[in-house]
């Protein structure tokens, strides 16, 4: 029995280490992603900003985030990586 226990609180523990160390990667990806697109040496000019913002409006890319990610609202957890998801696989097939 006691065994089972001790199987169980690791479990467990496992589990909270887990969420948190996906909760710290997520912020450390956003935090880097903020910290270089705010820079001063950006390779993005603002005007160029409102251009693909403009882009992603008139081919509804924005509309298609918003439905996908807007179904996660209840699970800020969720909606993150699945954000950050999008961003990689964006980037990915721009390699």
């Amino acid at each position: 029995m006691l065994f089972n226990l001790n199987d169980n609180l690791h479990k467990v523990l496992s589990e909270k280490s887990a969420k948190q160390l996906a909760t710290e990667r997520r912020q450390r990806i956003v935090n880097y992603l903020t910290d270089v697109l705010t820079s001063p040496d950006c390779p993005i000019e603002r005007d160029e900003w409102a251009h693909f913002n403009y882009v992603g409006i008139v081919y509804s890319s924005r509309d298609l985030i918003d439905r996908f990610a807007g179904g996660f609202d209840e699970w800020p957890q969720m909606k993150e990586e699945i954000l950050i998801s999008i961003a990689v696989d964006a980037l990915d097939r721009l390699l």
